[in-house]
């Protein structure tokens, strides 16, 4: 659950502070609003530069140096609270009696803590409305998780290599 982002010249945000209710939030506005940089910013604060679609020196809010960008986020998974911290520095994470230093070393953290490399956690933890729109078009939701194809074969396997009855 995400508690809190803030935000410094990150996209065409030159300063922002949002604290988030418990449960669901819904981040609404006209175009250009900025919605989408809040979704980026998170994804920066827990994956990094690899999970936005531009270059941090494009990423940096006009005419600021990218030395300027950065990007807290507090969150919490399974009841522990967690900080993160990212410039273009450097990455820090703490929480949880663990703290971590380094764009790769947080990364590395964040991937524990949630479960969820980059490429996945933009899948299905975090969603912005045009892909969950694309998810819902392209097939029913449904039926993309309930292959059970997957399941027939692993139950196959272990009945060939262990005995069982029926």
């Amino acid at each position: 659950m995400i508690e809190s982002l803030e935000l410094t010249n990150f996209m065409s945000v030159p300063y922002a502070k949002h604290i988030f209710s418990p449960g669901l939030n819904v981040v609404r506005g006209a175009n250009e609003a900025g919605k989408s940089t809040r979704f980026l910013a998170v994804a920066y604060a827990l994956w990094g530069a690899r999970a936005l679609p531009d270059s941090l020196e494009n990423t940096v809010t006009w005419g600021q140096p990218v030395s300027s960008l950065k990007v807290t986020l507090a969150f919490s998974v399974g009841g522990t609270t967690y900080t993160i911290t990212r410039t273009r520095a450097g990455a820090e994470l703490t929480g949880g009696g663990a703290v971590s230093s380094g764009q790769a070393e947080v990364t590395a953290q964040v991937e524990r803590i949630t479960g969820a490399s980059a490429t996945t956690g933009l899948l299905t933890l975090l969603t912005h409305q045009g892909g969950l729109q694309a998810s819902l078009d392209s097939a029913s939701l449904i039926e993309k998780l309930s292959n059970t194809s997957l399941l027939d074969q692993l139950i196959t396997a272990v009945g060939d290599a262990y005995p069982s009855g029926n």
